[in-house]
């Protein structure tokens, strides 16, 4: 009889065959989602790098200090093990990266499907831990790799509104967090950000300078809700999380 506490083989032969520098990211075993087991030459976290990523974060660490003046508070806020959901407005392609750096994390976050065609960006993003993700419909296969990396342990950066939202007024969230967050029984923690959507604009062909600012607030749990529907659950986590995301937006100058 063989040691259930023994790791699952992987018996896959593409996976096998994959050179130990691809699997570095993460590890592969009988719970990997299908749809990257069995194709890794085409999985972007094959070709994550970790090298790339450290860089990025200094550099960024550099410019915010520097020339945008970033103010960031609350870091106390945040937990340093165990897997975690930060759900985030979002204004800017800049949000992503800002977080990232503000809490010196190698997050993992969704990028739309399209943003990954694009030449050199879509190459560039796939090595900083984004994945691609269909928008205007429920993506399994994001929802499955999302709820993989957190029973891993990782981080992964999740905007509840689903789309950047340059309004000014926070929309209300998508059922696809609570979905991951009754499933995966993660910590949740609201993260406000604001200046991004003045430093790039669409209508300017370079970045303006502008101030940067960053809230973490307390980490949220959801026991209350685990065991319920989507159905019945989403519209209370949603609001709460938002809710959070909006007290720490008022609190902040507005210049």
């Amino acid at each position: 009889m063989s040691n259930s506490m023994e790791p699952a083989r992987i018996t896959n032969p593409v996976i096998a065959r994959a050179p130990s520098r691809a699997l570095r990211g993460l590890p592969v075993s009988s719970d990997t989602p299908r749809r990257w087991a069995f194709r890794p030459d085409r999985d972007w976290r094959f070709h994550s790098s970790t090298f790339l990523f450290d860089v990025a974060h200094v550099l960024i660490n550099i410019a915010c200090s520097t020339v945008f003046r970033w103010d960031v508070r609350g870091r106390e806020n945040v937990p340093h093990s165990g897997p975690l959901i930060v759900a985030a407005n979002h204004a800017s392609f800049l949000d992503p990266p800002i977080i990232g750096a503000a809490a010196a994390w190698r997050l993992f976050f969704m990028g739309k499907e399209e943003l990954f065609r694009i030449p050199c960006f879509g190459w560039l993003i796939s090595r900083m831990r984004a994945f691609p993700v269909r928008r205007g419909m429920g993506d399994r296969r994001a929802l499955r790799w999302t709820l993989h990396l957190l029973d891993h342990g990782e981080k992964v950066l999740i905007f509840p509104e689903g789309r950047r939202n340059r309004s000014g007024e926070l929309l209300k969230a998508e059922p696809g967090i609570s979905h991951v967050i009754l499933k995966s029984k993660a910590t949740v923690l609201p993260v406000a950000v604001s200046g991004t959507d003045r430093i790039l604009v669409h209508t300017r062909p370079f970045p303006t300078f502008g101030r940067i600012r960053v809230r973490f607030g307390e980490p949220l749990t959801f026991e209350e809700f685990y065991g319920q529907s989507l159905r019945e659950a989403h519209e209370a986590i949603g609001d709460r999380i938002m809710s959070s995301i909006r007290e720490m937006l008022q609190s902040m100058p507005r210049r």
